[in-house]
């Protein structure tokens, strides 16, 4: 899947959220590009995604920010909660700027699920399984 977004007027502000599920066994490949090309614009990427056992996930951002779009602002972010065993996940955060008048910032975050959220959760009567659903719904939710 690509998603490209063009940011071409003036005080123009966009953002892209997208939560997504890799199910086991399924390989998923998203790329975005938010593309700015006019003054005084703003754009925000942010991408969550939960990959479970099994599955294989491959996160391409980019914002590219030509020399006309000056005092603009973007901001990418990947997190990715990666789910039990074989669960795998890549983050590739780019940046393209032609101007020195502009705050562009990345960020990515991949990790497994915090065993002591897990412990907690279980302690407090759930079952593994109910807490690690409320664990996934709640990290997508924020």
């Amino acid at each position: 899947m690509k998603y490209h977004q063009i940011l071409n007027q003036p005080y123009d502000s966009q953002t892209f959220t997208k939560n997504i599920l890799v199910k086991s066994s399924e390989t998923l490949n998203l790329e975005t590009v938010m593309e700015f090309t006019a003054p005084n614009t703003t754009g925000n990427t942010l991408i969550k995604a939960v990959v479970m056992p099994g599955g294989n996930l491959t996160l391409k951002g980019l914002i590219r920010i030509n020399q006309q779009a000056i005092n603009s602002q973007a901001f990418l972010k990947h997190s990715v909660l990666l789910i039990g065993n074989g669960s795998q996940a890549v983050s590739v955060p780019e940046l393209e700027i032609s101007n020195d008048q502009v705050q562009a910032s990345h960020a990515s975050a991949i990790g497994p699920v915090d065993q002591s959220q897990l412990f907690y959760l279980m302690s407090r009567g759930f079952s593994k399984s109910d807490a690690l659903d409320l664990i996934i719904k709640s990290f997508l939710e924020i």
